[in-house]
């Protein structure tokens, strides 16, 4: 396991970065020559031609993400590109959008979608139009309904999510959902909403503290426990959540499997993929 300090990048690289890894990425990254702003726990996407970054506008309230930042690829160019400083949910295009706080985005390779956590709610941005639009859940009513669009129901605590052919994947507090994008189901497939636990299991027999990130990769989810201070692997084909990385102890120690200790402050709060091998947040977890 390799520790990964903060880094100051230049704009080609982190651009290259996120085409690659088209997806999620916790990052306090400075772009040279652009205003990304530097903030703890910022959430970038890219949608291939534009890199987004959520943050709280003009710093009025950082622990409020109502915002989006908009910065072209090939240029450089950025500018403020949806929301406002009050936090709402709003649907709608152009300076209609509104967001009430951004948690969680993650693209759809091949398109021009990212599907962002907000509340307690799943939208859609479709950054061809600049249209915003709620899928899935109601920012109204929190709970943990399954079903089918806006008739489920989220919790206040719903976080990060990962993309996989159709389907997307989301860290909805103490439960882990599956949303398929064709039929619109909602269903749960591990932890118990409201029940708080440290538990491998299969399934609903699994329990979580509070899962913040997630990511896809080769047929299984990784999940940041982040109140349990530990990353947990749940196969996709059996639903077993087990223990990977973490003992339970607040610490930024390298090593293997649970002897490596995790700092849940800095780390757990964004994390992805590159498809093949490896899990990033600051640090890299290689799957060998």
């Amino acid at each position: 396991m390799i520790h990964i300090p903060k880094l100051v990048v230049n704009f080609l690289l982190l651009g290259a970065i996120l085409v690659t890894l088209n997806g999620c990425l916790f990052s306090e990254f400075i772009l040279q020559g652009t205003n990304l702003r530097e903030e703890e726990g910022s959430l970038i996407v890219s949608d291939e031609t534009h890199i987004y970054q959520a943050n709280a506008y003009n710093f009025v309230n950082t622990s409020y993400k109502t915002s989006l930042l908009k910065i072209d690829l090939f240029n450089g160019d950025s500018s403020n590109y949806l929301g406002t400083t009050s936090p709402s949910i709003v649907d709608g295009t152009g300076s209609a959008v509104r967001f009430n706080s951004i948690k969680g985005m993650v693209s759809v390779p091949g398109t021009k979608k990212i599907n962002i956590t907000d509340d307690c709610t799943i939208r859609s941005l479709d950054t061809q139009t600049n249209t915003v639009t709620t899928l899935f859940g109601s920012p109204s009513t929190c709970g943990d309904t399954n079903g089918v669009g806006t008739s489920a129901t989220f919790s206040a605590d719903l976080r990060g999510i990962a993309y996989n052919e159709g389907v997307l994947y989301v860290a909805d507090g103490k439960t882990v959902r599956k949303i398929d994008l064709q039929t619109s189901q909602v269903s749960t497939l591990a932890g118990v909403y409201n029940t708080y636990g440290d538990q491998d299991g299969v399934g609903t027999n699994a329990l979580f503290g509070n899962i913040s990130a997630i990511a896809y990769l080769n047929g299984n989810l990784f999940l940041s426990d982040t109140l349990n201070k530990k990353i947990k692997k749940m196969s996709l084909n059996t639903l077993e959540v087990s223990t990977v990385i973490g003992d339970g102890t607040e610490a930024s120690t390298d090593g293997y499997g649970t002897q490596a200790q995790v700092n849940p402050t800095i780390e757990n709060t964004q994390f992805t993929t590159d498809g093949v091998n490896f899990i990033f947040f600051y640090r890299k977890i290689s799957s060998a």
